[in-house]
């Protein structure tokens, strides 16, 4: 029986999903007031880019698949206005124009009522009830997903908050850099710059500014909700034009939010501790989506291939920019479809192969500008046995080369139980050369080519992560399309059969978890560990369950395709609960016991005065950090003697003379590394022994105010080079007197 059609109903998706944002927002600890302006900003940027992707189609996108591509590339738009603007030194409000623009021009064609030439164009796809079930089930889970980031970053505090992770501090400062002192001055240190995927704080930074909002606002609650959204409304819209199967878009859905890897940890797309990782799952979902849009050689006019060629072009830099392994993978991917489209002579080939020249223009464009030139790009290594993910992870069957080796195929095969269902889709001569398989197919060679060739210990795994996010589109219609084919009828045994199925994923889920918390592997002297068995278990376990129901459907008669098929279902259904993997059962990493012949000696990038991060933020903290963006001046440098990660600059919003050395030296360029080093030896020569000479330096830097942590100085006395302003236990904030500058 056809689906029922609710497209009438679809006007009402983008009212729900606004709602949603300002509840999320209010009920998160952000004023109430604060939320609406936030949710109205965004709202102007998604509706500018859902108006766009409208125009781009011609009109043959439905009302999720235009709220999905606006949630994407909405904020990419206004991001890139924004910057541009800012390059000129005219303020924060540039994000404004491109939806200007497009409003502009959405009126424009729509008075003089232009007509696109959809001649032979496949009807608009209807929003079904499958699509409607996806949809709801994103809004319960994908707020319920927040639940946990909304505990870890809480926004009011009281008393003491040790839950927030160290990089969301740089990540909220490097916000504030750049939309307070432009793409190429660092809030770190004056007249050095961060050369880093920095694009998704960019646009935190733009919202924040433009709300007026708190700290840490738009970065851990609106990027991770967008993040959710736009990834799910566009992974429903891709499955439903993959396979009619009704539970696949929810299934996609399922991979999405609560997916992981089997056996094996950091297999969350929306990893909130990383916004530019969940943030570009977005982006590359959508890179995937308008490529094969434009691939679909009945969708569209030359004006619309145009568009759609500088659309992936523009996300292309995006993706470069925002995270670069997701930018590498997209590219790779590419690249990857032209040339298998090349050698079968596909009627697309061509079209792919402009794809690829645009991704790439884009990419390099966004590289050059803003991500190459840090001192120390990317820590990753190629060919190595040290440090590598799967002794990171504890996957290590044994010790020594052969035991990495080894450890490596565990993890790349506790990857792929998401990825199955592409399998089954490569199977099939019909689908074989669909421009969404060969896509998928090279996002995930890409991904297993980084674990194979580069080491770190976890930023090799972005790669594969990056790939996970259309893989659970495209897995979840390929083992949906199996299921309508080996199961045709919708009767009591295919329910009994995949009932069975979901049941027995969920046991081996409940297996591998045990066997994961029994700790890593790898050389273990004191307990015996057994985490390298739990994706091979896994695997077995889908293979015996599959050869028992393959023998049950006797009327079946080919068992051995049957027996396949079912194995890629249930080795898809295990990677559904796979995100709760580990919660409660400890860490990963080496732990003691583990032999450390797999990892290289830990040697800091630079040697820094201050060892010490901050590992409490406390409300004497955040009343001095007010104290401070109520009476310091915009161009005002604040020295201080917590130099080691960037709490200062993240919570004050001011320029420091230096912090974030550890991040800094990394990120900047390599002949400012000397300079930063010296100004935190500056900052806390002053803090230690005020006098002339050590004074000067900070005269020098335009440095008007001095954050003091008393714990870390025995000084109590700064006059008469410097006042106490503002005292309370845990700060002490001093003003410079600038008398006693030379």
């Amino acid at each position: 029986m056809a689906s029922p059609n609710f497209s009438r109903y679809g006007w009402a998706l983008a009212p729900i999903t606004g709602a949603l944002g300002f509840a999320v927002l209010g009920l998160s600890g952000v004023a109430w007031t604060q939320a609406l302006v936030i949710t109205f900003i965004v709202a102007i940027q998604v509706a500018a880019g859902s108006i766009l992707w409208s125009l781009i189609r011609g009109g043959k996108s439905n009302h999720l698949e235009k709220l999905g591509m606006g949630l994407a590339l909405g904020p990419v738009i206004s991001l890139a206005t924004g910057l541009a603007v800012q390059l000129f030194g005219r303020g924060t409000w540039g994000w404004l124009i491109a939806p200007l623009l497009v409003f502009t021009l959405g009126l424009y064609l729509r008075l003089r009522r232009r007509k696109t030439n959809t001649a032979g164009s496949p009807a608009v796809l209807k929003f079904d009830l499958a699509s409607l079930w996806a949809f709801i089930l994103t809004i319960v889970l994908g707020s319920a997903s927040l639940l946990p980031n909304i505990a870890s970053y809480p926004l009011n505090i009281i008393g003491i908050a040790n839950k927030y992770h160290a990089d969301i501090f740089f990540f909220e400062a490097l916000s504030t850099s750049i939309s307070k002192f432009g793409p190429f001055n660092s809030i770190f240190t004056p007249g050095s710059e961060i050369r880093y995927h920095w694009l998704v704080y960019a646009w935190s930074g733009q919202v924040t500014a433009a709300a007026d909002a708190s700290p840490f606002v738009v970065l851990t609650r609106v990027v991770p909700l967008i993040a959710i959204l736009a990834s799910c409304f566009i992974a429903i819209v891709w499955v439903r034009r993959l396979t009619k199967v009704v539970w696949a878009p929810s299934l996609a859905v399922l991979l999405l939010i609560t997916g992981g890897y089997v056996g094996a940890t950091y297999g969350v797309v929306f990893n909130f501790d990383s916004p530019s990782l969940a943030m570009t799952a977005a982006w590359i979902l959508a890179f995937g989506f308008a490529l094969v849009i434009l691939l679909d050689l009945l969708a569209q006019s030359r004006s619309q291939r145009i568009a759609l060629l500088i659309m992936i072009a523009i996300l292309s830099a995006a993706l470069a920019g925002g995270k670069i392994s997701s930018g590498i993978e997209a590219l790779a991917a590419v690249f990857f479809t032209t040339a298998v489209g090349l050698v079968l002579r596909k009627e697309w080939g061509k079209r792919a192969a402009l794809a690829a020249g645009s991704s790439f223009i884009g990419f390099l464009l966004s590289y050059v500008i803003f991500v190459a030139g840090s001192a120390d790009p990317g820590q990753l290594h190629f060919g190595e046995f040290w440090n590598r993910a799967s002794s990171v992870q504890g996957l290590n069957p044994i010790p020594g080369n052969l035991g990495i080796a080894l450890g490596t195929a565990i993890l790349l095969l506790a990857m792929s139980f998401r990825w199955a269902g592409l399998i089954w889709l490569f199977g099939q001569r019909q689908t074989r050369t669909d421009p969404s398989v060969i896509f998928g197919f090279g996002l995930a060679i890409t991904g297993v080519l980084a674990i194979l060739i580069l080491s770190s210990g976890l930023n090799e795994t972005w790669f594969a992560l990056a790939a996970s996010a259309p893989l659970a589109a495209i897995s979840a219609a390929g083992v949906a399309e199996m299921t309508r084919s080996i199961l045709p009828v919708a009767n009591r045994t295919t329910k009994l059969t995949i009932a069975i199925c979901v049941l027995a994923a969920f046991a081996l889920f409940v297996l591998v978890s045990r066997l994961w918390a029994t700790g890593p592997s790898g050389g273990n002297d004191w307990v015996p560990t057994l985490r390298w068995l739990g994706p091979i278990a896994a695997l077995v376990g889908a293979v015996v369950v599959a050869l028992v129901l393959a023998v049950f459907l006797r009327h079946h008669t080919r068992k051995l395709r049957v027996w396949f098929g079912l194995i890629l279902l249930i080795c898809v259904f295990i990677a559904v609960p796979s995100r709760l993997l580990g919660v409660g059962m400890g860490s990963v990493a080496d732990q003691p016991g583990l032999r450390d012949d797999a990892f290289g000696p830990i040697v800091p990038f630079v040697v820094t005065r201050d060892q010490n991060e901050v590992q409490e933020w406390s409300t004497d903290h955040s009343e001095a950090a007010s104290w401070l963006r109520t009476n310091a001046g915009d161009a005002d440098v604040l020295a201080t003697n917590i130099t080691f990660g960037s709490f200062i600059p993240a919570i004050t919003r001011m320029q420091t003379l230096a912090s974030a050395v550890n991040y800094q030296a990394m990120y900047g360029p390599a002949n400012m590394i000397q300079p930063l080093v010296s100004r935190e030896g500056q900052s806390w020569d002053f803090i230690d022994s005020p006098n002339k000479l050590t004074v000067q330096p900070l005269c020098d830097a335009n440095v008007k105010w001095v954050w003091v942590d008393p714990m870390r100085s025995q000084r109590r006395d700064w006059l008469p080079f410097a006042t106490i302003v503002f005292e309370n236990p845990s700060v002490t904030i001093l003003k410079i007197n600038q008398s006693t500058c030379t």
